[in-house]
């Protein structure tokens, strides 16, 4: 490429790069505006407003929330300093000094913000005309003298290329920045955008300069999983790639490169680990109320892919860090002192055997979907969401000499949308479809039956079930036990609309469809949602979920068969499995397979946990996804045990919306051989 060429596409993507503030500050608008934060200056900054979903909502008020946080400490511990000073990187059309001086916080400090010079002169434009944001400043200059797009007390709007550090250097001596001053240095999702050689020098450039400071970064983590994957694929067709990664890819590499730069202290923690460590029960439930929501998994997904980061230089500084033990309080397995989990657990999690997945030559896809297994080895698959929108059609995966095949229900024959339902093979082949939802507001409460046989479509009817049915709920687990030689549905956890997590049981009896109460005895498990529940010796086996609390669960529960009725067993287990939930699983040969879903306390994504019942032990296993040719995100997804000459399980649909960055779903079911973790 000619020099010329190059110039030209470093232009574009700088171009790139600063159109990325644009959506951003709508972002944080339409946040605001829905009441998750309070900011009465950042409409100031925006040509219209716009509505984003919940999901975009949450992301940004965490990381407003995050940023807020650290900045409000900065400034607590400097609060006897004569003089203190915030420097913005690439500070875009952030509102933070109107914020910080209308809530009297600014006594002795002063605000600079950098920016590309364009980017400058269209924030000063938009200062200078609205009244509000000029009653802010006082003693304001002229609006453009060199590089100093904007002038007044307490703030400095400059406009300069933040890669260019001589001329940054100058700019901000000739606003007036005193380099001995207690500092906050705050870059938000800036250095990432750089060449890593570039961004690696600001970060030097500012430990050397400012002995007396406190960087403050947050920024993307983790590009290599499915998720990461699909991050960075938006970047690029925006064209403007995440630099920073490829060297940086997790948060223990991105605290070891600010104390390799000159940093003497640095915290990071991800964004799972901000908000349920530092953020109070109270603040998560105001949060939590505010719209409907059920889009945990694409939630935790996104903050594990971003973090915040807090270095120091100076002694002073040492208080304003985040706190590392905010990350421990999220899971009782042992974690080291920065948050993370400790080196032995990461050796348990990187040290295990793999299973391989191939992709299956057929196209089914759909979240939240429920599928259950019938007569021959075909596969039942209804409800969920496609790229259609809800209501995906009700469909039998059949497997044949030739592989599998997709044969779809007449429309008079489907159950109707709803999603996160459960259905559960009944004796005699038929599949029973209880609960589920068709939006977080409207609970489906109707029980269906299904049946099938080969050479025919699909056929649906309703259940007219007596007594007292339970409340309706989704995201909940059922499976078919035994008592007293009679055959019933039962029923553990969910969700819905007015409560987080459920943790009653109920049964439903199948020889005459009435709602029947049975004696369960033991402490039960705690509430959850998106858990598993499994048949095993006449009762079930439930795993994992997600708590009331929004943390994700590891214990296993028993549900045995009594004289009188059930009674809950806790088991055991040793190593305790990984935590996580909207997983699936299956009992294999007195073994618990425990497969996908999503956690928050390892680095990768869950593969297979194999639970030995005999000796109460287990394993995790990773899936050599190399022959996959798309990411393979296992949430919002189904998984039956395959009818084959070996063990294998077959995993269909699954994915989810990835924050802003666009909606993936696994087009092609996938196989897992399970002869590794059987022998």
């Amino acid at each position: 490429m000619s020099a010329t060429g190059g110039k030209q596409q470093r232009k574009r993507r700088d171009a790139a790069v600063q159109g990325t503030n644009d959506s951003s500050v709508l972002s944080k608008a339409a946040a605001a505006a829905q009441g998750y934060f309070r900011d009465a200056f950042i409409q100031h900054f925006v040509c219209r407003a716009v509505r984003r979903s919940p999901l975009i909502n949450r992301g940004y008020y965490v990381r407003w929330r995050a940023v807020d946080h650290c900045i409000r400490g900065f400034l607590q511990t400097t609060d006897r300093c004569p003089r203190r000073q915030i420097l913005s990187l690439g500070a875009g059309f952030d509102s933070l000094f109107f914020r910080l001086h209308a809530d009297a916080l600014l006594d002795r400090t002063s605000v600079f913000e950098l920016d590309f010079p364009d980017v400058a002169h269209r924030k000063a434009s938009l200062i200078q005309s609205s009244e509000p944001l000029r009653e802010g400043l006082d003693r304001c200059s002229p609006p453009h003298t060199g590089s100093i797009h904007l002038s007044s007390g307490h703030y400095q709007l400059v406009g300069v290329d933040v890669r260019e550090q001589t001329q940054v250097e100058a700019a901000l001596s000739a606003a007036g920045m005193d380099w001995a001053a207690p500092t906050l240095i705050l870059s938000e999702v800036v250095l990432t955008y750089m060449e890593t050689q570039r961004s690696d020098a600001v970060i030097s450039w500012a430990a050397r300069l400012l002995p007396q400071s406190l960087f403050v970064m947050y920024e993307q983590v983790r590009p290599h999983d499915p998720f990461g994957c699909v991050m960075q694929e938006h970047f690029l067709k925006m064209n403007s790639p995440l630099h920073a990664l490829t060297q940086y890819p997790d948060v223990s590499a991105q605290r070891q490169r600010f104390l390799d730069k000159g940093w003497q202290q640095c915290v990071t923690l991800d964004m799972n680990q901000f908000y349920l460590g530092l953020v109070s029960e109270e603040e998560r439930d105001r949060v939590e109320s505010l719209e409907p929501f059920d889009e945990y998994e694409d939630w935790h997904q996104k903050c594990a892919h971003y973090f915040i980061l807090t270095a120091s230089t100076g002694a002073l500084m040492l208080e304003a860090l985040l706190d590392p033990a905010a990350g421990t309080k999220l899971r009782p397995s042992p974690l080291s002192s920065e948050g993370q989990p400790s080196s032995s657990h990461l050796q348990l999690l990187s040290s295990v055997p793999s299973c391989k997945a191939q992709p299956v030559p057929i196209c089914v896809e759909g979240l939240g979907m429920a599928s259950s297994c019938l007569t021959g080895g075909h596969i039942l698959l209804t409800g969920g969401a496609s790229r259609a929108g809800r209501g995906a059609e009700t469909r039998v995966l059949l497997r044949g000499r030739e592989g599998w095949s997709v044969v779809r229900a007449e429309q008079s024959a489907d159950p109707g949308g709803r999603l996160h339902h459960s259905a559960t093979p009944l004796p005699g082949g038929a599949v029973l479809l209880y609960g589920g939802r068709s939006s977080p507001l409207r609970p489906v409460a109707d029980v269906l039956r299904v049946s099938f046989q080969p050479g025919s479509l699909p056929q649906t009817e309703p259940l007219i079930c007596a007594g007292d049915p339970p409340p309706p709920r989704w995201r909940h687990a059922a499976a078919p036990v035994r008592h007293r030689d009679r055959d019933f549905l039962f029923v553990f956890g969910g969700k819905n609309q007015s409560e987080r997590a459920m943790g009653d049981t109920a049964f439903l009896s199948l020889d005459d469809q009435r709602w029947t109460q049975i004696p369960v005895e033991g402490v039960a498990p705690a509430p959850r949602h998106s858990h598993s529940a499994c048949s095993y010796e006449g009762g079930v086996l439930v795993f994992g979920g997600l708590s009331e609390g929004g943390v994700p669960l590891g214990d296993t529960a028993m549900l045995r068969p009594t004289e009188r009725g059930f009674c809950w067993e806790e088991m055991d287990v040793r190593p305790p499995p990984e935590p996580r939930y909207s997983h699936r699983a299956h009992v294999l040969e007195q073994k618990l397979l425990v497969v996908g879903g999503v956690w928050m306390f390892s680095e990768g994504v869950p593969g297979l946990a194999v639970i030995d019942l005999i000796t109460r032990t287990s394993m995790e296993v990773s899936l050599d996804t190399a022959s996959v040719p798309h990411p393979l995100m296992l949430h919002s997804f189904c998984s039956e045990l395959a009818a084959s000459e070996e063990p294998e399980l077959l995993l269909i649909g699954g994915g989810g919306n990835c924050f802003s960055f666009g909606t993936h779903l696994n087009r092609h079911p996938v196989t897992v051989d399970l002869r590794a973790v059987l022998t």
